[in-house]
């Protein structure tokens, strides 16, 4: 009678490449990822078929997308594809056990395959503000005979200028990744010729900054500028970042998505005040 073959030495020999080198895919995968694994066969009777994972420290394994059926398997059948999804608290070593019984003979074959989790992937973020030489107090362009120090007239020599610098950070990830965040940047209709600096940034719309296909992070820098307004009450400029859902991360590798929390020691909300300066007009 032909015996069946599995031939599943080479996974072994990758697992086992992967086990030292910690290096990421289907053989030391991230949590949260969704990995295909293949399995040749060569049956000489009909044949059914379990699959199985168990072993993980925490979390959780899930077997899907399994072609083709594992009861009764055709002679024709060569190979046995499927799909693992691995919880982003996936912890420890899962293990992928496969049986296949030859269902004239009642004679099975196993094999099965050690799987090391890799850590689980973190994105956060925080945000800097900047003043630089602004010092709250608006500029002025200085005082002149019967002239103002700070006209407050839109003009560009009394232009004030801050920025806002959003530092995301990525471990535990090689390769390339998507990553997101939504920012709420100052909006304000009382300041002259007011810019919140969105336009600084090219990876900015509508409230969200979105990267992909990267194998990096970038620092952006949005720029805040305006001309001193006198005349009108201070003003709070206040740039926030939303993490959670809202700002997320997700890896070409396993294709794994990881919501996006603060960074240690870091802050998700700046704020810059704006002091009021008086108006004065000129000697009459």
């Amino acid at each position: 009678m032909k015996k069946i073959v599995l031939s599943f030495v080479m996974i072994l020999a990758l697992a086992l490449a992967a086990n030292t080198s910690k290096a990421q895919g289907k053989f030391a995968p991230l949590p949260g990822g969704t990995y295909s694994y293949t399995l040749d066969i060569d049956i000489a009777n009909q044949s059914d078929a379990t699959l199985t994972t168990n072993g993980l420290t925490t979390g959780t394994a899930t077997i899907s997308n399994v072609t083709p059926s594992l009861t009764d398997i055709a002679t024709t059948v060569t190979e046995i594809t499927f799909d693992v999804t691995y919880s982003n608290d996936a912890t420890g070593t899962c293990t992928i056990d496969f049986v296949i019984t030859d269902e004239v003979s009642a004679c099975s074959n196993t094999i099965y395959l050690d799987v090391p989790m890799n850590p689980v992937p973190t994105y956060t973020l925080s945000i800097v503000a900047n003043t630089g030489s602004y010092d709250e107090c608006q500029a002025r362009s200085g005082a002149g005979d019967n002239s103002a120090e700070a006209l407050g007239t839109d003009i560009t020599a009394e232009e004030n200028t801050f920025t806002y610098s959003v530092t995301p950070v990525v471990n535990n990830v090689s390769g390339n990744f998507d990553y997101s965040y939504t920012i709420d940047l100052p909006d304000n209709a009382v300041l002259n010729s007011f810019d919140n600096g969105s336009g600084d940034v090219a990876a900015y719309s509508s409230g969200v900054v979105s990267y992909t296909d990267v194998s990096s992070v970038t620092t952006d820098v949005f720029t805040v500028t305006f001309n001193t307004t006198t005349g009108e009450a201070s003003q709070t400029l206040t740039a926030e970042l939303t993490v959670g859902s809202s700002s997320e991360l997700s890896t070409a590798d396993g294709g794994g998505t990881y919501e996006a929390t603060m960074t240690s020691g870091g802050s998700l909300s700046e704020s810059v005040n704006v002091n009021a300066v008086p108006h004065i007009g000129t000697f009459q």
